[in-house]
């Protein structure tokens, strides 16, 4: 609870409401309210992925994240399928993508495992990636944290509509961490 020096810290920095204040204990965020303590534990991350260096920084954070929160760990990978002309000129083109998309989730899962995580779930979708993560994967995960990557695989997309990671931030019903790389 509060200390002396906590209200003369709250004193000296101006900070009026007891909400301007969040306090770190025991790798969680508690926050006081009123002289109500929260606690602020995420349960179920939801981190999607599509193979690109992004993601793979996402994935890492997630891990992270998982173990500090003792967290399910939900990975995703969606595939981009709407443009169904391309099966069209090249039968068996979604079933080898999807063959694919099954051996990415597989080498995260494993990925995972190995850096101590048990509480691991895969899910591959077909669709638009940016509605199915924040609109259907999410909630039906109860996901009350989605990690993505900033950018992705697909530029021209990006580019054409707006990127997957702005629509997820966009419409998540839950926290979003977009992670960047910050070494470009």
């Amino acid at each position: 609870m509060f200390t002396k020096f906590s209200f003369h810290f709250l004193k000296k920095y101006k900070i009026t409401t007891i909400l301007s204040l969040t306090i770190c204990y025991h790798k969680s965020v508690t926050l006081f309210l009123g002289g109500m303590e929260m606690s602020l534990k995420y349960k179920n991350i939801l981190v999607a992925v599509d193979g690109s260096e992004q993601a793979d920084l996402a994935f890492k954070k997630a891990i992270a994240i998982t173990k500090r929160n003792d967290a399910n760990l939900f990975i995703t990978h969606i595939l981009d399928d709407r443009f169904g002309a391309v099966s069209a000129y090249a039968p068996g083109i979604i079933d080898e993508v999807e063959v694919r998309g099954k051996e990415l989730l597989e080498s995260y899962e494993k990925e995972a495992k190995e850096a101590g995580l048990t509480k691991v779930e895969t899910h591959l979708a077909h669709g638009s990636p940016k509605a199915k993560v924040a609109k259907h994967v999410a909630p039906l995960v109860n996901a009350d944290l989605i990690i993505c990557g900033a950018t992705g695989l697909n530029a021209v997309e990006r580019f054409l509509m707006g990127s997957v990671s702005e629509h997820i931030t966009r419409y998540a019903k839950c926290d979003v961490l977009v992670v960047r790389n910050t070494e470009e």
